[in-house]
């Protein structure tokens, strides 16, 4: 439960693990197996790769072609990128490859979801994970690109400042898109990585409907969540990213720190059976890091 994790010091990043299901169980729990043909797997990530040679989720082979077919008419939106728009300026993420990797190792996943992108840095950094570690992983960023209310009010004294800017208006409109699809492109990671341009919400609306309907077969296993930081905002967006979740999937997020966050994140632990050992085991490995206070739940 949440206050089981509390005392992990440091670590300050949000996570959660939905409900097991019988086909095949991605949460073991002490003194479980995971059963695979006729021997017994020692763990999640096994037992998915074993799934995967046996054709198990054959059909979500290609998540990133799914996507790209259904909301780009196939045709790869990182062609449009303008190299003159690279920019590297916004650092704000505390998501660390370490954590990715432990995440990436975990989950195994075909599909990783990002909701809140801003101008890719987090994307970019799973996306560097998951190649090293030889993974067919496609990673959707779902986002607006608008920037937020913060970033609008200091825009205009940022501009006469000189100082670097979130939104970087042109014509009226920020360039975080543009900028976002540069700074893709330029790192290389344009196969893997495909964006939504829409609000969170409208996001895993789009993807529930292109599951009901047949149009992609893989929910996305891990679930990482940067986007909305006002009261009753992160709360409805955890609600509906644990419902599309796929069973045994990781959900977690960013800034806990921010007193919303945190409120938010504790109203929706509350609502939830958490898997306590299990997730007292995964978080010990990051008690000695640097990583920003964090809470990861099991279900």
């Amino acid at each position: 439960m949440l206050n089981e994790v509390k005392h992990l010091g440091s670590v300050d990043d949000h996570f959660a693990k939905p409900r097991s299901f019988a086909s095949l169980r991605m949460t073991r729990v002490p003194g479980d197996d995971v059963a695979a043909g006729n021997g017994v797997v020692e763990s999640a990530a096994e037992a998915v790769q074993l799934a995967r040679i046996a054709g198990i989720d054959e059909r979500s082979a290609s998540v990133f072609q799914q996507l790209l077919d259904e909301l780009w008419a196939g045709e790869n939106p990182f062609l449009f990128a303008d190299p003159r728009q690279v920019d590297g300026g916004y650092p704000n993420s505390n998501i660390q490859p370490d954590l990715i990797d432990a995440i990436l190792r975990e989950a195994v996943p075909r599909f990783w979801l990002e909701i809140g992108t801003m101008l890719g840095g987090s994307a970019i950094m799973t996306a560097e994970r998951v190649k090293a570690l030889g993974l067919e992983t496609t990673i959707c960023c779902v986002d607006p690109f608008t920037g937020d209310a913060n970033m609008w009010s200091w825009e205009r004294a940022r501009r006469e400042a000189g100082e670097w800017r979130y939104l970087k208006l042109e014509a009226g409109r920020p360039t975080i898109y543009e900028r976002f699809l540069a700074n893709v492109r330029a790192a290389g990671h344009e196969e893997i990585i495909v964006p939504i341009v829409c609000t969170s919400l409208v996001g895993i609306r789009l993807l529930e409907f292109l599951l009901a309907e047949g149009r992609l077969h893989q929910r996305p296993e891990v679930i990482y969540l940067d986007s909305a930081h006002e009261p009753g905002e992160t709360l409805l967006e955890l609600q509906r990213a644990w419902e599309l979740l796929a069973p045994g999937g990781i959900l977690f997020g960013d800034d806990w720190l921010w007193p919303s966050v945190r409120h938010d994140v504790q109203a929706f632990a509350q609502g939830i059976v958490a898997d306590g050992d299990r997730t007292y085991a995964f978080m010990r490995q990051f008690v000695e890091s640097e990583l920003e206070g964090a809470v990861l739940l099991y279900r």
